[in-house]
């Protein structure tokens, strides 16, 4: 998982973006980054559009940005085009 990624998801929670792109970034599927993610998307009520496109996530990430959608997130519009997000994953997003 690149550091990088969980930093800027911290950075994220207070910012007023709502369109954000990191597709083919190595986000990865770990527990703290995709924990991470899922708090920028519901303390952030701006992001309504999200791109996170080739970045090597799986079901964990899937569960995130599930979970950040019954907590209340902006977010609109997810891509989350070739991944490794099963069934499973899936059915937690929708």
């Amino acid at each position: 998982m690149a550091h990088g990624a969980e930093e800027i998801f911290r950075s994220l929670t207070a910012n007023r973006l709502n369109k954000l792109i990191m597709s083919k970034n190595d986000i990865g599927d770990d527990k703290i980054t995709t924990g991470r993610m899922c708090e920028t998307l519901w303390k952030n009520r701006t992001i309504q559009h999200l791109e996170l496109e080739q970045c090597m996530m799986g079901d964990n990430a899937g569960m995130s940005i599930g979970e950040a959608l019954m907590r209340g997130s902006a977010l609109r519009y997810c891509s989350l085009k070739k991944n490794d997000i099963s069934d499973e994953g899936a059915t937690r997003i929708a």
